[in-house]
């Protein structure tokens, strides 16, 4: 059975999925990542429709880290999905993109995204955004969703994309 502190990462770029992980790996985050590549996907592993029926399989997560360049459905319109779901509405949501388009920032915010994050390949700036994004976003709002942060790794100063 996975661990019930669940993150669920909707990223269909692997360069990013791999930094990602990386990062949490250097960071020593303690949470079971789980990872979609679509936002169909992501609304079947939300709703636990299909193959992510089984939940000690693919446990509800406690946060959703959400690109907005999916290849199927946009990370917005999957932000609407969810943001109108019973049941799902309370679920943090972290858009984690590469996006600093302000539309795109402002839409976010507008459809009840939790935070906005922009990608970087820096490992220093990327643990910065996990700490912030655990003391003043997650901590104040959302207690139960704070990335679990164990002892770090020796770190490099970038994490290159694979």
């Amino acid at each position: 059975m996975k661990s019930s502190r669940t993150i669920l990462l909707i990223e269909d770029n692997h360069s990013d999925v791999a930094l990602i992980r990386n990062a949490f790996l250097q960071r020593g985050v303690t949470d079971q990542l789980e990872i979609v590549a679509e936002g169909r996907m992501a609304k079947d592993y939300l709703a636990g429709h299909g193959i992510y029926s089984d939940r000690a399989v693919y446990p509800f997560p406690k946060l959703v880290l959400l690109d907005l360049r999916l290849p199927d459905i946009t990370g917005l319109e999957v932000l609407k999905w969810l943001r109108s779901e019973p049941g799902l509405t309370k679920v943090p949501v972290v858009i984690l993109t590469g996006s600093e388009v302000r539309s795109d920032i402002d839409r976010a915010y507008q459809l009840g995204a939790n935070s906005y994050l922009v990608k970087t390949a820096d490992f220093e700036k990327f643990r910065a955004l996990v700490q912030d994004l655990n003391e003043f976003v997650l901590g104040p709002q959302n207690p139960d969703a704070v990335i679990n942060l164990g002892s770090p790794s020796p770190t490099p100063k970038t994490l290159a994309h694979d």
